[in-house]
C-alpha cells in the first residue's frame, strides 16, 4: 500500500554524469603559482608613554596592481597591554620610513619585488577617521588574523595598524607583519 513497483529492471545501472567543471583554483593558490606573493615585516618600534606606533601595508598610486591582504600578525612585545585600531586608508603622512623586510614568498620567482610598500612609524595624521576594526593585545602576545584576500587595497590605498600603550603611564613594543598577494588592476591577472 503506497508502494509502487519499480519499472526498472534490476539489471539496469543508473550512471551518473561526467563531472563539469564549475570552479577556478582557490585564488591564493594561482597567485603563488604565478610568484605575486609576498610577506613582510615592519620594523619594531618601542613607545614611549602615550606615543602611538603605526604599522602600514601600502599600495602606491601608481602601482598598477591590487593588493589582497591574505594575513596579519600584530604582536606586543611589552608587559603593557595595546590597543590595536586598524583603519583602510589614503597614503599615510607622518613619521614614517620604509621597511625592507619584503620578500616574494615563491621560490622559483623570488627576484620579482613586491609593488606593494611597508612602512612604520609614528605621529600619524589620522584625524577625522573611523577604525575599522578595534581590538587589544595583552602583554607578549600576538594575535594572527586570516583575511584570505577579503581586504582590498586598490592603488593608493593603504591598511593602518595603529598601536598604543593601553596604560599611558607604561612603555610598550610592538611590530606588525603582513602576507600579501598583487593582480594586474585591469586584468584582474598576477603581474
Amino acid at each position: 500500500m503506497g508502494y509502487e513497483e519499480s519499472s526498472q529492471s534490476s539489471d539496469e545501472i543508473f550512471i551518473c554524469p561526467e563531472p563539469e567543471y564549475t570552479n577556478d583554483l582557490a585564488n591564493g593558490y594561482d597567485q603563488t603559482l604565478r610568484g605575486c606573493y609576498y610577506k613582510g615585516t615592519c620594523e619594531p618600534l618601542f613607545l614611549a608613554m602615550e606615543e602611538r606606533a603605526y604599522f602600514i601595508l601600502e599600495n602606491p598610486k601608481n602601482s598598477g596592481v591590487d593588493i589582497f591582504v591574505n594575513r596579519a600578525s600584530y604582536m606586543n612585545m611589552s608587559p603593557a597591554p595595546i590597543l590595536v585600531n586598524l583603519y583602510l586608508s589614503d597614503k599615510a603622512k607622518g613619521e614614517i620610513i620604509p621597511c625592507k623586510n619584503v620578500s616574494n614568498a615563491n621560490t622559483y620567482f623570488y627576484k620579482r619585488e613586491a609593488a606593494g610598500n611597508l612602512l612604520c612609524g609614528r605621529n600619524l595624521m589620522l584625524k577625522g577617521k573611523e577604525a575599522n576594526c578595534r581590538f587589544a593585545l595583552s602583554a607578549y602576545t600576538t594575535i594572527k588574523t586570516e583575511e584570505s584576500g577579503a581586504v582590498l587595497l586598490a592603488p593608493g590605498r593603504c591598511l593602518i595598524a595603529e598601536m598604543a600603550s593601553l596604560i599611558p603611564e607604561m612603555n610598550a613594543g610592538a611590530v606588525s607583519s603582513f602576507s600579501w598577494w598583487e593582480c594586474r588592476t585591469e586584468e584582474a591577472q598576477c603581474q
